[in-house]
């Protein structure tokens, strides 16, 4: 399991690679979808789940750097296995506020 300890965080920063382009596509389709006259990213409800997006992102982003620097001093606590379980659950929120963007917003 020990090996688990180095590969885990490359692979972390991989999906939050992926979770950024995510959050930069549905910030992009929020400004040029209109509903009512206006963008919906003017709308205070998008607006709040792009903002949800992008905590989740950012944390994402802290939590594998940290764990990469422990693996790096060797620094082997259980908070490692604590935030990429964590990043999970937050990952699947996501997602889910992600294809609720897109879908419910006119992209199928």
């Amino acid at each position: 399991m020990g090996a688990f300890d180095k590969t885990r965080p490359p692979v972390a920063a991989g999906a939050v690679g992926i979770a950024q382009r995510a959050l930069d596509e549905a910030t992009k389709y929020a400004t040029e979808r209109k509903t009512f006259g206006t963008p919906i990213i003017n709308h205070q409800a998008v607006n709040f789940m792009l903002a949800d997006m992008a905590i989740g992102v950012e944390s994402s982003r802290l939590c594998y750097m940290k764990a990469a620097w422990q693996a790096d001093k060797v620094i082997l606590y259980r908070d490692i296995f604590a935030i990429f379980f964590v990043r999970t659950q937050s990952e699947k929120k996501f997602a889910d506020k992600m294809y609720s963007f897109l879908i419910h917003y006119g992209r199928n």
